[in-house]
């Protein structure tokens, strides 16, 4: 919108300089919707405020929970790998006894086949001898050279049955020791596998409290969540009732239903020195007298997500030569529509959904500056009751206006 020069220079100037200092708000009837009582948003504010400090707590009670949780797991899963390597010997040495049995139980084989083959020659031998006639038995006798030869084959053959006799005991003996030692290893097998099923138990028992514990600190973890979202949400009605308070306080001594909300967050002042002196554009126009409708885009543009300060528009905005916003610069991330004549009905939307409104206002003291007879420039960025609240680039705090002041409104949106 362009704000064309006053045809009295000196005028304007001394309007500005009056508005700079001097806030003037009037009196109409109010709306009919109710507003809460001050005693009310106090009890409000404090009741968050007690809620804050509680969830507070609550949270740094679950942290230290956390940390216990935590150290209880590291422990745990100590123990589960301590548990998994003992698991693991103790089927080695399963696996090592199971492999000495089936070597002693081949061992036990080889004897037992060596004992019945002794046996088995031995009888044959002892039948040989024994049953054969008489007259096979002569003519051994009579067939050796000499009694003495014949004595000397006799006595071999009961030496080589001795050898065989001592043979089979020998056998016999090392098989009953092959069998003890079985007997052994087996009870030493059974050890083990009742050791490795305790430890198996034992994995299975501490993999559930691992679950268990690592259950209570995901709890614990969104519990920490949830009230650190509940200390956000305690701000946010602590800001909310604040607002309020100050929206009251300032009804009441303005008279008027336009009332400052308090600075913070995305507000910026039109006086602030870091650009009040500062020219927008080419014009001769500073920030500080003429600057609260780039102010008021500067705080729309902060408020949906794009920093700016009025200073940036200023600087790179197109100005007529008696400081008229002509174009706003790129890159605010924000559309600004003309001019309307200002529907309350249309405002209360805008605001419930979020969508703060630019309003501007005539003031009496300073004169029509502006091409739609207004001579200021504000956000309203909330209600209470039948009370707006605002935030006027002129002061964060102080009187109010009227509604019978609002001129026009211009609705701005995130591109």
């Amino acid at each position: 919108m362009k704000i064309p020069l006053h045809s009295l220079l000196r005028r304007r100037f001394a309007a500005a300089l009056l508005l700079a200092v001097t806030v003037v708000g009037f009196s109409t009837t109010p709306l009919t919707q109710a507003a809460p009582s001050l005693s009310a948003l106090q009890q409000q504010k404090q009741a968050a405020e007690r809620q804050k400090q509680a969830a507070a707590a609550a949270e740094k009670q679950k942290e230290q929970e956390a940390v216990v949780l935590a150290s209880q797991l590291q422990t745990i899963n100590d123990q589960i790998n301590a548990t998994q390597a003992v698991i693991k010997k103790t089927k080695g040495d399963i696996g090592a006894s199971q492999q000495t049995i089936a070597s002693t139980n081949d061992r036990i084989q080889t004897a037992s086949d060596k004992l019945v083959q002794s046996q088995q020659l031995l009888g044959e031998m002892i039948a040989e001898e024994y049953t054969a006639d008489s007259n096979q038995f002569l003519r051994s006798v009579v067939g050796s050279p000499d009694i003495s030869s014949f004595y000397r084959q006799l006595k071999e053959t009961e030496t080589f049955q001795d050898q065989l006799n001592q043979l089979a005991d020998q056998v016999s003996s090392l098989k009953t020791s092959l069998e003890s030692d079985k007997a052994k290893q087996e009870k030493q097998l059974a050890q083990q596998q009742s050791l490795a099923a305790y430890q198996t138990a034992k994995q299975n028992d501490l993999n559930g409290q691992l679950g268990t514990k690592n259950n209570l600190l995901s709890n614990t973890h969104q519990a920490i969540v949830d009230l650190n979202q509940q200390q956000k949400n305690a701000d946010a009605q602590i800001v909310a009732a604040e607002k309020q308070i100050n929206a009251l306080l300032a009804a009441r001594s303005s008279g008027g239903q336009l009332v400052s909300g308090g600075g913070g967050g995305w507000y910026y002042s039109q006086r602030d020195p870091s650009w009040s002196g500062v020219r927008m554009g080419n014009s001769y126009a500073t920030i500080g007298l003429y600057g609260c409708l780039i102010t008021s885009i500067a705080m729309l543009a902060t408020y949906y997500g794009t920093p700016t300060t009025p200073l940036q528009i200023a600087r790179t905005g197109s100005f007529s030569r008696d400081g008229g916003l002509a174009a706003l610069p790129p890159g605010l991330g924000i559309s600004v529509a003309p001019s309307q004549p200002v529907q309350w009905s249309v405002v209360d939307s805008e605001i419930a959904n979020n969508h703060p409104v630019i309003i501007s206002l005539y003031l009496p003291s300073v004169g029509a500056l502006n091409s739609d007879g207004s001579s200021h420039f504000i956000v309203i960025d909330g209600k209470v009751g039948g009370t707006y609240t605002i935030k006027d680039p002129i002061s964060s705090s102080g009187g109010g206006y009227d509604l019978s002041n609002a001129r026009s409104m211009k609705l701005v949106r995130p591109k």
